[in-house]
């Protein structure tokens, strides 16, 4: 039988307890399972119950739980503190049996059937074990149980009441000692109402006639416990309290000791404390006569006099005096509080001088031993009795005195000593270091006994020649303090007899100076210290020979050291230490800025600084206020109005914790500061902080207000605060007053769009620049809470990188300088200020002192004066104020001293105890070898490295790094590709142990990657092509590939340096032509990686690529990452039944219930797990909240949040809600900055605010938590209701900004509801809580989750208190169920069943069901249509476009139906062009669609016009006699009323339509034209300008002929000079085209040697023909009358043309020109002949389109889809002007120059050689190139990213947007049929990886009529999908496929109306020249084929991507491709 069974068995037959107990021991040693053990609580209860000697055998059941305790404490179990959970369950479940609760937890046996008798033994039992445990060593500290165990003791000592017996004095005297326990050791946060409770329960137990004497003293022990801990108790019930110490007090008389009248005392103290008179103490008092030992009784004398003074204070109160302490502006004070207040002084006074007495009593005479153990203890009760605790702070006066005396005594009377050291908590070697300062100083200078200062050095175990040595400035201060000067001589006499040396003084002083001299500056502020300590100041300058220097100078040099002790002072009072070092800092720094005189303008920043400090200590706004009027009277004019804003901020931020007196005196101080000095200009009032309201500021706000220049505009405002944080020169300060700027104007202009990718940038850099600043920090993140979670994809917040990069090696001065003042200023100088250390101080101040003369700095004075200096003074004065007042000093320095620079020898890693000693080793030994001045400026910082200021060493390592590898010695690069090879080999997978060893590991790791990280930044910074750096270049990159990149890669991962992992991984598979699918381990990295750099889509596909069976925490990933939460649920749910005791599995599980939004179950789940797994409470309860307030349970929410949480963003929320509901505001207001701090600290600590995109949900967080500020604010305000048209506005803002259609608006619009309404049941309007429940319902609906959305809508009716009619169509609607929705519509015009009157609908209503009907026309019968149109036209104006569009395309449906019937089909066109107008008229929402209707609807009548001219038919004639005139007004109206940059997108092809041979319309086109280019002329006239020279006769006629108008019209105006000048410029550059010099070779030419007119054409008044000038942004809605810029204001026009023209290689030899614009750029720009433009042209303008409808769709703008655009300029038929985009690369350029490298083929090669072949058949050329083209054309695309993006996140972010512009460009090119995608046409951005096609004039399918035919739909060659990583196409490609696809599908009537007027223009220019039937038929089947690529249905969109990508990469199709076309690149 197993020694488990035995113990069962043991205890279930019955064994004796005693038995049992006496075997554990040898259970224990023989290895029972801990698990059994712990397992045994109910069968040892069962086994007790059983027990009919159980009353006598409680002490031992008790023992062997605790016993059981001990021996599974130590093992490492989830359950291992069961038997101390279980016995506090058990004992709290008896409590409710009997007050008749549920129980909580199941039981073997029934416990509610259990006899009184029973219950009463298991309660002991199970105290009795709980107190037995908490004795134990290993006591359960952080243990939520005892929270549990403390809420019950009360009620249990109250159960002991039923009846005393054994039983019960077990359980008192349990809970007794437990209480002690507890309080001792303070193992619970104890509250008042609970020790209130248990004082009441002890007491009625004291009282009870049972109960025994020695439990009375046990329980008054106890009270005196509780009352120590807290003196202070605030008791609820007093009167309660009193009649039960009445009555304790009446019993005393018959048995009393000390122990029970010092709880009666006590109490009694208490109680009047809490306003309670106590009439028993008359009674009591004489007992304490009564006591034996009389020195006993001495010991109440406090405590009697501390209860007669409060006594006397509620029997006499002095309401005169209460009065009159009372603040009037606190409206909170009472009667109560004034008089505790009163009462404490009081009694401190009292016992001030009573302790002053006994101190001296103590001090002066020799006592008995007895005597002065009663002193010392009645200073013990005044410290307890007054709240003190230490005893410090009552002897604080007196400790010179008392220090004094035990040094006297240490060796006479140590005993007397140890007594007195004891009282403060020291033992005697301690209290002499504590304050050695006096014991010293008396030793040496007050007393010649030698005996004294040899028991000083004994007791601290130096001899005196050491203590003298250490404490050498205490006695020197000491000295030079004396005023008597034979003391002082005796005492120099004494330390040269001490050291044998008569210099030693002055010895002494030098090596203490600087501590000398801030001690003596500290003593200015003394009382009656200021002459002595200038006396002193003046002496030590003589001494130490500076008697010339100024006082003023002398203190200005040590002026930083001085501040450090005044740091230290705000420290001490900020933490509120008993102790304060220099408790007269603040007065001593006053004197000293008066010493300083003029030097005080050298540390004003320093001092700016303090007092900003010091203004946020407490209580200490007087003495700050007294600091900035002293600084003020003594600054002169010029600092005061250079810091005007920092000083006026200061005196601001005193206000609010100000007392009025201070608020009048900071008033009259601002008055003297901003009025009567008289010095301030208007410009100085502008930029002032914003005054506060404050009813002393009133006058002097509106003085300001009425000096202010007028308001620059709103975007100067941001502007100007984006300047001042970036010209904030590092000063906090005024970073601060920035971020208070920019709060203010948030919170007064929250529509305020400027600026906003500019400040988020800075916002992030902020609060990455300021980790630890928490002003800054937290204005930073309320600042990005106001702002709002912008959606991601339309922010472009650009990280700012502050890295100084050293790119020549240390060679150049200038850079150098900035590497030295870098350094300095951003990582020695912080870590200067933080060290304490003085030799460490010491060796900073060597290397800044060595540094600046490296940096080639001079004294000031010097470098003004000195003209070869004035260089290096510039770039002094461009440093930081701050900074120069802090080097200056060292400019003139002479600091010495050396460091050993010894690091032994490599490798140095494995021989390194530390990672401090590795890191200074390493670093020694690289410095050694460094060179020239990088030798010199890395052998100065060896002082900070040797003295482990380790923030400074990991700075420079990557410097050193680098400089070696680019000037080192081969054998340096190897040592250090051996050092980090060694780390790597070493941290291949970390412990994660946090041992030494690991954690030494785990920071070394983080070092190497960061070397390399830098090196690899380095390169991204040279750029590929810098010809200069090659070699330097190809050392780095030779270092980097001698560590092997899958070490790197791994290395990377683990330190979380994600995209260089997966760049090192990527680069391994290419190298090693592995395969991914093979390596488990590989794709186990990747799959990690993908998570944590947030990439879903790669994730999919890379799990997809798993062959072996998932686990299941794969599995788990996976259904994550695509979001399905449901089956993520059902694993966890799997792993939860096989762990039940592991917590992780609990929270997946419930985070997947979160993400489902299925709160009643999470609510349900977290109250069992918490029941079953109580010891989880923290983690559990956060999710118990945040469900809870979800399913408005605000009874388990508010149980909840009394009970412990994990501290999240989560879990706060719903505790700042309840605290909203309770009305408990400052509580709910102290938790949003908490969670607000917390999100700080989570954006501070990583690198998520780098990343926009990443830092979402934390900036999400800011923003829930300003909207819960802002409720709360509108329901403070004195009219709530009002204030929510505030808060509706700033709603709506922010619901259009956060991230559309995700899960982030839900969360908003449930928190708004929530702290909006349904926490305030006082607000009675529910028409609130209906709108915010139906905004619900929308968003729900919107994210397709249907139910939900429909539950919202149906708790919006309940509180409308009708039906939202035209919301439940829409909902029924979008779930498919279209007839149920138009019918619901109808309900509201139903009069009876079979009548209707449609009027009764309104115009929302209306709009809606034409909105139903686009989708499914027949729901609108054409009989009712008419009369739903006239109720739509009366739509707001924001929907006017909208119902005009919803109407055009129901009579476009209507056209396709009836389109048989020449004069209907003539109405609807009609129809068409009037409502399409309209539409245009009020906005551009339906823009393309719109416009592209209405030209094709005229021209089409047009067209019909001129046929019926041709034909014979005379009905045809006649009805297009009698319609096309009225069209053509409609038109014409058309014309006139739509705002002319309509048009503006649509001119080139309206220009086209001139061709026309009808004179009415050519007429209205050219109107048309003319009107478009009069509004906008520099913009157009590029577009209008190839007409001139059109093919066709009528096109060029009728331009000219607008032109003419034109300058006609305007002759007075710049329209003719734009005309003249564009025409000039044209024939200029047509010239310039036409040149050709067919001997010369491609390259440079002069524009001067072929007499160009261009070098004429200066300063023209037309706009460069970039992009921005050719595309308008058009308004969204439309306002009549209104005034659109829908161009940018700002355009460049054309300055000049360069004279050096480029000639490019190709044969039409096209050439580059530049053109200098207005605003000083150049501009690149390529002219090109022969070429048909026009189709390029119109190519762009769709991609523009296409452009348009991605930002639009949230998907694709989330996922930052986009086509790479550049402007087309035709200015002829075959030529024109293209925008040159720089740093484009041909796909054929890339990879031939590798190939060539690499000693390939060329591609031309190639090419030529399978031209040759001449194979004819399909199988044979398959072959051929399967097996002998593409071998010999491998993959090397991907090396070019890692060339030209070696930085990794720039690699990473490179090639995403590589394939993400390749999909989108490849898909749009299969639909516009797009071809001659040969490998020169495809070209990418060497800056971004952007892919850019060219030659955009293969449209239509015309590759496919090639006589090679192009079979491919778009190029996807194996070089294009190896360079996208490992997974190929099957990753972001296709997803991006997809979604472009989805994009261009739901805009398919846009486009294919766009396509349609394309293809009409074609018409229209093809009429002058000769065309066949057959490319008119290629035209229409090409159309038919793109209406059938738009007929792919949304579900089918994947399968139609695979489909197109296999055809696509399909080496059958791409073998037959023509050879030129490079189909093996």
């Amino acid at each position: 039988m197993e020694i488990e069974d035995f113990i069962r068995q043991s205890i279930a037959e019955g064994d004796l307890i005693e038995a049992i107990s006496d075997a554990l021991p040898g259970y224990f040693e023989a290895g029972i399972s801990p698990e059994i053990c712990a397992s045994l609580f109910q069968p040892l209860i069962g086994h007790s119950l059983r027990n009919t000697q159980v009353e006598q055998n409680i002490d031992i059941y008790s023992k062997v739980m605790a016993d059981v305790y001990a021996y599974t404490i130590i093992e490492d179990l989830p359950n291992n503190r069961s038997m101390f959970h279980e016995s506090i369950q058990l004992a709290k479940d008896i409590i409710n049996v009997l007050r008749k609760k549920q129980i909580e937890f199941d039981y073997e046996f029934d416990l509610r059937k259990l006899e009184t008798k029973e219950l009463s033994n298991l309660v002991a039992i199970t105290i009795n074990a709980c107190y037995l445990i908490l004795s134990t060593e290993e006591y359960p500290e952080f243990d939520s149980y005892l929270y549990t165990l403390w809420d019950i003791l009360p009620n249990i000592l109250k159960f002991t009441l039923f009846e005393i017996n054994n039983v019960a004095i077990t359980i008192i005297k349990s809970v007794a000692s437990i209480c002690r326990i507890c309080i001792t050791e303070q193992l619970v946060e104890t509250n008042e109402l609970a020790l209130c409770n248990l004082l009441t329960s002890i007491l009625r137990i004291i009282n009870h006639p049972n109960v025994s004497e020695n439990v009375v003293n046990a329980l008054c022990s106890t009270i005196l416990y509780i009352v120590q801990s807290q003196p202070g108790l605030t008791i609820n019930d007093p009167s309660n309290l009193a009649s039960l110490l009445n009555l304790f007090s009446h019993n005393i008389k018959k048995s009393f000791n000390s122990v029970k009248l010092r709880a009666v005392l006590s109490l009694s103290c208490l109680l009047v404390q809490n306003c309670t008179k106590t009439p028993w103490i008359p009674d009591v008092l004489p007992l304490i006569n009564e006591i034996e030992d009389k020195q006993e009784a001495q010991s109440f004398n406090i405590l009697i006099e501390k209860h007669a003074l409060l006594l006397k204070e509620i029997e006499e109160p002095d309401i005169a005096n209460n009065l009159e302490a009372m603040d009037i502006d606190d409206g909170s004070s009472t009667y109560a509080s004034q008089n505790l207040t009163t009462t404490h002084n009081e009694a401190h006074k009292v016992f001030s001088n009573k302790t002053k007495d006994i101190i001296y009593e103590l001090i002066g005479q020799n006592w008995s031993n007895d005597h002065n153990h009663m002193l010392i203890s009645q200073l013990k009760d005044i410290s307890i009795y007054t709240q003190t605790s230490d005893m410090f702070v009552i002897c604080k006066p007196y400790m010179k005195d008392i220090v004094q005396f035990v040094t006297r005594i240490l060796v006479v009377d140590p005993a007397l000593a140890e007594n007195i050291t004891q009282l403060f908590g020291y033992q005697i070697p301690n209290f002499i270091s504590a304050y050695l300062a006096d014991a010293l100083s008396f030793a040496i200078v007050h007393t010649e006994d030698d005996d004294v200062l040899s028991g000083v050095a004994a007791c601290l175990e130096l001899s005196i020649l050491d203590l003298c040595k250490s404490g050498a400035h205490y006695i020197l201060v000491s000295l030079l303090m004396e005023t008597d000067n034979n003391v002082k001589e005796n005492g120099y006499k004494r330390l040269q007899k001490i050291f044998s040396s008569k210099s030693i003084v002055r010895t002494l002083l030098n090596e203490n100076l600087t501590k000398i001299t801030t001690t003596l500056a500290m003593n200015l502020g003394a009382p009656g210290l200021r002459e002595c300590s200038v006396s002193a100041l003046n002496e030590l300058k003589t001494l130490t020979g500076k008697a010339r220097e100024d006082l003023s100078d002398y203190l200005s040099s040590y002026f930083i050291a001085i501040l450090e002790r005044l740091s230290h002072f705000i420290s001490e009072k900020r933490n509120q230490t008993l102790t304060i070092q220099d408790p007269y800092a603040l007065e001593a720094l006053s004197e000293i800025m008066y010493l300083l005189k003029s030097n005080i303008s050298n540390h004003t920043l320093h001092l700016l600084k303090v007092f900003h400090t010091i203004n946020e200590l407490s209580n200490i706004q007087p003495e700050a206020l007294s600091l900035w009027q002293k600084f003020i009277s003594l600054s002169d004019n010029e600092t005061i109005l250079s810091y005007l804003n920092t000083i006026t901020k200061g005196l601001i931020n005193l206000l609010p914790t100000a007392s009025k007196e201070t608020r009048l005196a900071v008033a009259q101080t601002l008055r003297t500061l901003l009025i009567e000095k008289s010095i301030l200009e208007p410009v100085h009032y502008n930029n002032l902080p914003m005054l506060p309201e404050y009813e002393e500021l009133q006058e002097l706000k509106e003085y300001i207000n009425s000096k202010k220049q007028t308001r620059k505009q709103l975007n100067n405002d941001f502007k100007q605060i984006v300047a001042t944080f970036s010209n904030a020169n590092f000063d906090d300060v005024q970073v601060l007053l920035g971020l208070q700027k920019l709060k203010a104007l948030l919170e007064n202009y929250p529509e305020c769009e400027t600026h906003r990718n500019a400040l988020f940038s800075t916002l992030f850099y902020l609060l990455r620049k300021y980790p630890s600043h928490k002003q800054i920090t937290y204005l930073a993140a309320l600042c990005l809470g106001k702002l709002g979670a912008v959606d991601p994809s339309v922010v472009n917040m650009p990280a700012i990188e502050d890295t100084v990069f050293i790119m020549n090696n240390f060679h150049r001065q200038d850079e150098n300088l900035d590497f030295i003042s870098d350094l300095i200023i951003n990582h020695i100088y912080p870590a200067y200020n933080a060290v304490g250390d003085e030799q460490v101080r010491k060796c900073m101040e060597y290397t800044i002192q060595t540094l600046l003369h490296q940096a080639g700095y001079h004294p000031v004075q010097e470098m003004r004066k000195r003209p070869s200096l004035i260089a290096i003074f510039h770039h002094w004065r461009r440093l930081p104020t701050s900074i120069q007042e802090f080097l200056t000093p060292f400019l003139q320095s002479a600091y010495e001293g050396t460091w050993s620079d010894h690091a032994g020898k490599y490798p140095v890693f494995p021989n390194a105890k530390s990672f401090e000693d590795w890191t200074q080793d390493w670093y020694c030994l690289m410095a050694n070898s460094s060179h020239d001045t990088a030798k010199q400026i890395f052998s100065a910082c060896i002082p900070i490295v040797r003295s482990n200021v380790l923030e400074v060493t990991l700075h420079l390592l990557p410097y050193l790094v680098l400089h070696l590898v680019l000037s080192g010695t081969p054998t340096d690069t190897r040592h250090i590709v051996d050092e980090l090879m060694l780390i790597f080999n070493m941290n291949s997978k970390p412990n994660n142990d946090n041992s030494s060893q690991d954690k030494m590991n785990v920071y070394s790791l983080q070092v190497a990657v960061a070397v390399t990280e830098y090196c690899r930044k380095w390169l991204n910074r040279v750029g590929p092509h810098d010809a200069e750096k090659r070699s330097q270049v190809s050392r780095v990159n030779t270092f980097l590939e001698l560590i092997p990149n899958k070490v790197m890669g791994i290395a990377a991962f683990y330190t979380k340096a994600y995209p260089q992992a997966l760049m090192e991984f990527e680069t391994h598979f290419k190298k090693q032509k592995v395969k991914i699918v093979g390596d488990h381990e590989m794709l186990d990295y990747l799959r990690q990686i993908y998570i944590q750099i947030d990439d879903p889509i790669d994730l999919q596909a890379l799990m997809d690529m798993y062959t072996s069976v998932l686990s299941r925490d794969e599995e788990i990933t996976r259904f994550e990452a695509l979001g399905k939460w449901d089956e993520a649920e059902a694993l966890y749910k799997s792993k939860i039944s096989e762990n039940p005791f592991e917590l992780s599995p609990y929270i997946g599980y419930m985070e997947c219930l979160t993400k489902c939004n299925n709160y009643e179950k999470l609510l349900y789940v977290t109250d069992k797990v918490f029941k079953d797994i109580p010891k989880w409470l923290p983690q559990i309860n956060s999710f118990r909240i945040d469900s809870a307030w979800r399913v408005q349970d605000w009874d388990t929410l508010n149980t909840a949040a009394n009970y412990p949480i994990e501290r999240n963003s989560q879990a706060l929320i719903g505790c700042i809600l309840n605290n909203m509901l309770q009305k408990r505001n400052l509580e709910a207001a102290s938790l949003i900055e908490e969670a607000r701090r917390n999100v700080i600290e989570e954006l501070t600590m990583s690198n998520t605010s780098k990343s926009y995109r990443k830092a979402y949900p934390l900036l999400f967080s800011l923003q829930l938590l300003q909207e819960l500020e802002d409720s709360q604010k509108v329901w403070d305000a004195d009219k709530p209701l009002e204030q929510l048209k505030w808060l509706e506005g700033i709603w709506k803002l922010h619901s259009r900004r956060v991230r559309p259609r995700t899960q982030y608006n839900i969360r908003l619009l449930e928190l708004r509801k929530t702290a909006f309404y349904d926490i305030r049941f006082e607000n009675n309007d529910k028409s609130i809580g209906s709108k915010l429940w139906l905004n619900l319902a929308k968003e729900e609906r919107k994210m397709g989750n249907m139910a939900a959305s429909f539950n919202a809508l149906l708790q919006a009716e309940r509180l409308n208190g009708g039906s939202l009619f035209r919301e439940k169509a829409k909902w029924y609607w979008k779930n498919g169920n279209i007839e149920k929705a138009v019918n619901i519509i109808l309900s509201k015009a139903q009069i009876s069943k079979k009548h209707e009157d449609l009027s009764r609908l309104d115009a929302e209503d209306a709009l809606l069901w034409t909105d139903i009907a686009r989708e499914k026309p027949s729901v609108l019968p054409s009989y009712k249509a008419r009369a739903v149109f006239a109720l739509m036209y009366n739509s707001n104006l924001a929907k006017l476009e909208k119902a005009n569009y919803n109407v055009c395309t129901y009579y476009s449906n209507q056209a396709t139906e009836d389109s048989s019937n020449k004069e209907t089909k003539l109405k609807i066109q009609a129809y068409i062009i009037r409502t399409a107008a309209k539409a245009l008229e009020y906005g551009s929402k339906y823009y393309y669609i719109s416009m592209s209707k209405m030209i094709n609807a005229y021209f089409s009548v047009v067209k019909q016009t001129m046929e019926a001219n041709m034909s014979r038919s005379s009905y045809l004639r006649n009805l297009l006699k009698a319609y096309a005139p009225r069209i053509d007004q409609t038109f014409q109206k058309a014309i006139e009323e739509i705002p002319a940059f309509q048009f503006s997108l649509f001119l080139t092809r309206l220009i086209s339509h001139l061709s026309i041979e009808l004179n009415g319309p050519s007429e209205l086109i050219q109107n048309l034209i003319l009107k478009v280019f009069e509004a906008h002329p520099r913009n157009t006239v590029w577009l209008m300008l190839s007409a001139l020279d059109s093919e066709s006769r009528n096109v060029s006629r009728r331009m000219n002929i607008v032109f003419d108008k034109a300058k006609s019209k305007h002759s007075h105006t710049q329209i003719p000079t734009i005309i003249n000048q564009a025409i000039a410029l044209k024939n200029a550059l047509d010239s310039l085209s036409e040149f050709r010099d067919d001997k010369a070779m491609p390259g440079q030419m002069s524009l001067t040697q072929i007499d160009s007119p261009l070098l004429k054409l200066k300063d023209l008044e037309l706009y460069l023909p970039n992009e921005a000038c050719l595309i308008p942004k058009l308004p969204e809605i439309i306002r009549k009358p209104g005034k659109y810029e829908v161009f940018a204001s700002d355009l460049p026009t054309i300055r000049s043309f360069g004279n050096r023209v480029t000639v490019m290689k190709s044969l039409q030899k096209p050439k580059k020109i530049k053109i200098y614009g207005s605003d000083g750029q150049a501009y690149g720009f390529l002219l090109k002949r022969e070429d048909d433009l026009r189709k390029d042209a119109r190519t762009m303008e769709f991609n523009y389109m296409i452009n348009n409808f991605m930002k639009k769709d949230p998907d694709s703008r989330d996922k930052g889809l986009y086509i790479r655009t550049y402007a087309v300029v035709p200015l002829g038929n075959r030529w024109g002007l293209l925008e040159w985009i720089n740093n484009l690369n041909s796909l054929k350029n890339i990879v031939n120059d590798i190939w060539e490298s690499e000693g390939l083929p060329s591609v031309t090669s190639i090419s030529i050689k399978l031209t040759n072949l001449k194979l004819s058949l399909g199988a044979e050329k398959v072959r051929y190139f399967v097996e002998k083209v593409l071998p010999a054309c491998p993959p090397v695309f991907y090396k070019w990213f890692l060339k030209n993006f070696p930085e990794p996140s720039f690699w990473l972010a490179s090639r995403t947007r590589y394939v993400k512009t390749l999909a989108v460009m490849s898909i749009v090119g299969h639909l516009i049929g797009l071809g001659d995608r040969h490998a020169e046409n495809i070209l990418f951005d060497q800056k971004n990886g952007d892919c850019v096609h060219v030659d955009l004039n293969m449209l239509f399918g015309k590759g496919q009529q090639l006589p090679v035919p192009e079979l491919v739909p778009f190029r996807l060659t194996h070089n294009l999908v190896d360079a996208m990583g490992v997974l190929g196409h099957k990753g972001l490609f296709e997803n991006i496929c997809e979604a472009a696809y989805s994009v261009l599908l739901q805009n398919k009537d846009s486009l294919l109306s766009v396509f349609q007027t394309l293809m009409s223009e074609l018409d229209a220019t093809s009429t002058h020249a000769k065309i066949t039937r057959s490319t008119q038929t290629s035209r229409e089947d090409f159309f038919t084929e793109v209406e059938q690529k738009f007929n792919v249905q949304p579900s089918n969109v994947k399968s139609e991507v695979k489909n197109l990508i296999h055809r696509a990469t399909d080496t059958t199709n791409l073998s037959q491709m023509f050879p030129g076309w490079a189909p093996f690149v």
